[in-house]
């Protein structure tokens, strides 16, 4: 082989090494815009700890976790992660996680602990705890999203009636204004409420979440699952309308924010072909209960979903001529929570009651003795990426085009409260969760053009699961109450560390590695290309290169 045809192997040999470099990154990406942001997401409850400190007082659910039976270890959220006292520590790893949003909810029993007459009290020590933990965000480029209610409602207010009464949107406005005026310069998103259909079912008609109602007498004290959910959703639903327009009223113009609702929804597979139509009466249930209201346009803006008007009669509340106008389109994007997917066919489930009754869908998560996926440690949860996409779907055809976030997607390992900490970092299921609804979330996007602006983890550190208590674990962050709450990133968040950043390494069109190796090839490419020339003009005994005796 003589050298001109070496030396033109050598640099095709360079070039192919460039090229699978540049596709074959050593880790995932997700080709998402440009804009696209990634976060983590927690709750006030679940992690703060620190229930009696700084003038804070109960919520629901301290009262509620406190009930023999209720929590399933028998656990209550008065430590959590002891995130409160741990702050700095907190938002260093926050930092470290190189993730655009961090979505909290404030506590509203630790703002406004208290009542003077009729009036709330301000808490200035819980004041001061929320501003310096934005500040240290801003200052570590993470950006707060702020939830004004993740279902710690104080006692005190449940006393008077809570979502049962009107009074609590009031009061919820008064809350809402004053955490604007607060925080509202360093803070761009705010969710007026988190989950709410979870919240109203399993709070007022199931009993198993606080304030823990349901018809059920040997289960609950008090409650009515036939009517209590609808008459607690309507009270939330204007209280969202309200705080939407207080924003755009006293605050928008200055703050520049946005203000938006996270609602939940698996994906409702269907259990035969003859089954398409219980996709859409289930989602209408579950999910449009909240979304119709705000999001459908035409005659039927501001109204519940047919389905439910139809079913449900004069249980469920109405909306007046003017609140129909207030709550039509009164969010500026819509978070979604989805974690899993099932199947579904006609029918009421047996000892259904209330919504679920009148709601007439079976929920099944096997089919012919298959499961729809792989079980997380939740009885509820199995692993079926292709659910979201088919969950963007229905959202995008049945609405006109909004910016959505998803606010809370997770997975619990099997046994993982069980395992050792060595055990636990090796989360290699909860990575292949992510990596495969990730996968799918970019065909949302890419494919079938959704606009899906953002993806947080739920949760950031492990904490307290409601009903659940400790015994299921969340988290990308072990945190270990033996040995002084000490965290320990998992697996997952050093591999989730490594995503965020190469999204925002990522050019469309060229992989991140690709970007930087092309580079070093390229400029390898053009000196062999040199080396070729001097050679060729060396050994054609070119002038410019002949040796002078």
């Amino acid at each position: 082989m003589d050298w001109q045809t070496k030396t033109f192997f050598s640099a095709f040999f360079f070039l192919y090494i460039s090229v699978v470099l540049s596709v074959e990154p050593s880790l995932p990406v997700y080709h998402f815009p440009t804009q696209f942001s990634y976060g983590v997401a927690s709750a006030s409850y679940q992690i703060e700890g620190a229930v009696n400190k700084d003038g804070r007082t109960p919520s629901i659910w301290d009262t509620f976790s406190e009930i023999p039976g209720k929590i399933l270890d028998g656990s209550t959220g008065s430590v959590g992660a002891d995130h409160y006292d741990r702050v700095p520590t907190d938002v260093t790893l926050l930092h470290n996680l190189g993730v655009s949003y961090y979505s909290f909810s404030l506590s509203w029993s630790r703002l406004f602990p208290t009542l003077s007459g009729d009036a709330m009290e301000l808490n200035q020590k819980a004041v001061d705890h929320y501003s310096e933990e934005i500040r240290r965000m801003k200052e570590a480029k993470v950006q707060p999203f702020v939830t004004l209610f993740h279902w710690d409602l104080p006692q005190y207010i449940q006393d008077s009636g809570g979502w049962l009464n009107r009074s609590t949107v009031d009061r919820f406005v008064t809350y809402a204004r004053k955490c604007f005026d607060l925080f509202g310069p360093d803070v761009n998103r705010w969710v007026t409420f988190e989950d709410p259909q979870q919240f109203v079912w399993k709070g007022y008609g199931l009993g198993t979440n606080a304030p823990g109602f349901c018809s059920n007498r040997t289960f609950c004290a008090q409650g009515n699952s036939d009517t209590d959910p609808y008459i607690a959703a309507h009270n939330i639903l204007n209280a969202h309308f309200e705080v939407y327009d207080l924003y755009y009223l006293e605050f928008q113009n200055a703050q520049k924010g946005e203000v938006g609702i996270a609602l939940n929804a698996d994906w409702p597979e269907p259990f035969t072909s003859t089954e398409i139509l219980t996709i859409s009466r289930h989602l209408e249930f579950l999910l449009a209960w909240f979304s119709d209201p705000i999001l459908i346009g035409g005659q039927q803006h501001g109204e519940y979903p047919t389905s439910m008007r139809e079913t449900i009669g004069s249980r469920l509340p109405t909306f007046t001529t003017t609140e129909r106008e207030r709550i039509n389109g009164s969010i500026d994007f819509l978070g979604l929570s989805h974690f899993t997917s099932y199947y579904v066919r006609s029918g009421v489930e047996p000892d259904a009651v209330g919504w679920a009754k009148d709601r007439a869908t079976t929920i099944l998560y096997e089919k012919n003795g298959i499961p729809i996926g792989p079980r997380g440690d939740s009885d509820w949860l199995y692993v079926y990426p292709e659910g979201l996409r088919n969950l963007l779907g229905w959202i995008h055809d049945r609405y006109s085009p909004i910016p959505i976030y998803i606010t809370k997607s997770g997975y619990d390992v099997p046994n993982e409260a069980s395992l050792s900490k060595e055990q636990a970092m090796n989360d290699s299921l909860r990575i292949n969760y992510f990596d495969a609804y990730l996968r799918e979330l970019v065909q949302s996007v890419n494919t079938d053009q959704i606009n899906v602006v953002g993806y947080f983890i739920w949760t950031f550190l492990d904490g307290f699961e409601w009903e659940e208590g400790y015994s299921k674990r969340f988290g990308l962050v072990h945190v270990d109450p033996q040995n002084d709450f000490a965290r320990t990133p998992k697996n997952s968040y050093n591999w989730y560390k490594e995503i965020v950043r190469s999204h925002k390494q990522y050019v469309p069109g060229v992989s991140p590695n690709g970007l930087v190796i092309g580079m070093i090839i390229l400029a390898l490419l053009v000196f062999i290309v040199l080396i070729f020339l001097i050679a060729y003009f060396w050994k054609s005994g070119s002038p410019q290169f002949e040796t002078v005796a």
